[in-house]
């Protein structure tokens, strides 16, 4: 039996697509932060509202004892941010959002604790 020749293979024509132009934002060299508290039994609830927007912030657990959150971000995302707390706070109280520089978050700090590089020692 005689074997056929393999039919060539045509593939249709693919369009190339347009080369998508630089990002809107530039990159920001560091991230925002912000610490608030929370109830201990709560943390898990916290992330997961953060988690349902779009993963918008970074939680961090700095004091489990005390429940002290960091909330990393991105700079141009402040103003949503701040937002969606407000919508968690509605069914979630908690103490904050604090920036590092704020005098009420330095004063709820146990003594002898000091943020250093977004670490309360």
């Amino acid at each position: 039996m005689r074997r056929m020749p393999p039919l060539p293979l045509i593939l249709p024509k693919v369009r190339q697509r347009r080369r998508k132009k630089g990002s809107l934002f530039q990159a920001p060299r560091r991230s925002s932060r912000v610490y608030l508290y929370i109830d201990p039994s709560k943390v898990h609830l916290f992330r997961y509202f953060l988690e349902a927007e779009d993963n918008l912030g970074l939680m961090t657990v700095v004091d489990r004892w005390r429940a002290a959150l960091l909330v990393r971000f991105s700079p141009h995302q402040e103003h949503r941010l701040l937002e969606v707390l407000e919508e968690i706070r509605e069914s979630l109280p908690f103490e904050g959002p604090f920036k590092i520089t704020d005098k009420a978050f330095e004063r709820a700090l146990p003594s002898g604790t000091l943020p250093v590089r977004g670490v309360l020692r």
